[in-house]
Parts: structure tokens; sequence; C-alpha cells
């Protein structure tokens, strides 16, 4: 069994992304805030009433960005992701406070300040995104954070391994040996690896569950490539490395259509969700209009 790989210094960088979140929105409410205040200042609600409402917002905000798995802690996730789920999740804290407001007539909040509010919350988490790119490059240069990695095995599933890192450009991973089974102990002992990844599919039973016991005796996780065989008959899906199966990953033609297929059904979906959504910016853009 596979299981998540996360140095402690990795995780709280992780982790502190979401209350520096919180924080990017309620500082992009309040620059909205005076910036709508500076263009027109009839009917805006005074600071010492609007400050208790946006920490609300943006508490709605970011929990908005939580249920669309922003926050995920998986160890590797694609720019494209990252950055589809904060737009979608913007997208769906703008409908959400749009109709908090609209529907509580006795809160005087300008609309122009949420939707000022949307384009520079979006713009401030990108940065965040990037800024935590750099600091975590500068941690893997530095050695912290890294995933210290032994290899078991031999041949072609070890070039195999190391080429889809090299794909990957996993700075996060850094090999530092390669042993076959009967050199395994002495390997261990002189690399003291944090991962195992076992790219022999074909070790007897009692291998394996050596490499199992060792690793959890030193609580190292344990990663492997399964036989093709037991791929196609599992069918069990998990997650890859470059395309080559980590843990259990079926072959089939179908497996691999159902892949092309979710991920079109989610890009077809949220672009659904969002048209679904747009009659309420339209009711929105007619309240500022009326309000003005």
């Amino acid at each position: 069994v596979r299981t998540k790989i996360m140095k402690r210094s990795e995780l709280l960088v992780r982790v502190l992304v979401l209350p520096l979140d919180y924080l990017a929105v309620l500082g992009a409410f309040i620059i909205a805030y005076q910036f709508r205040g500076s263009v027109q200042e009839t009917f805006l609600l005074p600071f010492n009433e609007f400050l208790p409402l946006v920490f609300i917002l943006s508490a709605i905000w970011v929990f908005c960005l939580l249920l669309l798995g922003v926050y995920s802690l998986e160890t590797h996730r694609s720019w494209w992701d990252e950055f589809f789920g904060l737009l979608l999740g913007s997208v769906a804290a703008v409908t959400v406070s749009g109709a908090v407001i609209f529907f509580f007539k006795e809160i005087d909040f300008s609309r122009l300040i949420l939707l000022t509010t949307a384009g520079l919350a979006i713009i401030f988490l990108v940065i965040l995104r990037l800024l935590r790119i750099i600091v975590m490059n500068y941690l893997y240069k530095k050695g912290v954070a890294i995933q210290r990695t032994l290899i078991v095995g031999h041949g072609d599933e070890v070039e195999m391994v190391i080429s889809g890192i090299k794909a990957e450009r996993r700075g996060d991973i850094k090999v530092v040996g390669v042993t076959d089974i009967d050199n395994f102990d002495t390997a261990f002992a002189e690399h003291k690896p944090d991962v195992i990844i076992q790219s022999d599919p074909n070790l007897s039973n009692e291998q394996t569950a050596h490499i199992v016991n060792i690793c959890e005796e030193h609580d190292c996780t344990f990663r492997f490539i399964p036989n093709i065989f037991e791929i196609s008959a599992a069918k069990i899906i998990t997650d890859d490395l470059a395309g080559i199966p980590i843990v259990t990953l079926s072959l089939t033609a179908v497996d691999g259509w159902y892949a092309v297929l979710k991920r079109l059904l989610d890009i077809v979906g949220s672009l659904v969700g969002i048209i679904v959504l747009s009659p309420l910016f339209v009711i929105i853009s007619i309240a500022i209009k009326l309000d003005s």
C-alpha cells in the first residue's frame, strides 16, 4: 500500500497556505472598499460595519476553495489543476456572497466591491502559489523537504522509474541509491531513505514482506510497481509517475479512455456550472445598477 509522503517542512508550507489565502481575500476586500470609496462615497457602508462582514465573506471564500480541493495535501498537483480550482472556487465564492447580500436587503453592501474583490483575490491567490513554488524550490535546493528515495530492483524497471522522476521534474524526489533485494539491508542502512520504491514486480511475497517490515520499523514510506497481470486483474486506479504505475493501475484501453472521458466531463461540467450560475451574476449586476 502506498501512503502519502510529506516532510514536516513541506506540510507546514502547505498548511500555511489556507490562513494566508484568508488574509489575501480579506486584503482584497479592504483594497476594493478603499477603491470604491475613492470613486464614490455615497451609500458606502461605514468601515466599522464593513469589516465584520468581510471577515465572514472571506471565510466563505476560503470554504469554497476548500470544497473544491484547493487545499488538498497531495504531494504533486499540476499548475493547471491549482489555477482552475482557484478560478472555480472564486466564482463560487462570488456567487454565494452575492446571493447572501442580495437576499438580505438589510445588508447595505456594494456589489461593485464584491466584483472588484474577485479580480484582486484571484491575483493575490495566484501570487501566493508562485511564492509557495519559489519557497519549496529553495528548500529542495537546500536539501530540505527532500524525499530520499531508494529503488529496489534492476534493469528496465529501474530505468523507467528514474526517467519518470526526471520527466516530471520532481524536485522533491532525490534518488539516493539503487539496490537489488540481496543487498537491500546494507543499502538501507547506508542511505537511510525516506521512501522505498520496489521497481521489481516479481519479488516473492517473503521478500516484499521483508521490505515492508523494514519500512514500518523505520517510518519509511513503501511504494511499488505491481505486476502487469495483477494490474489487469485488479482494475484499481491510483496515481502514477510520468505514466508509470506506482501501486496498481489498469493498463486496458477502457481505463485509458475512462481517464480521458473523466477529464472531459470535469471541464464540461465546470463550464456548464458557470453558465448555469451566470443568471445570478446578471441579477447581481441589475441590483448594482438599481442601487446606483
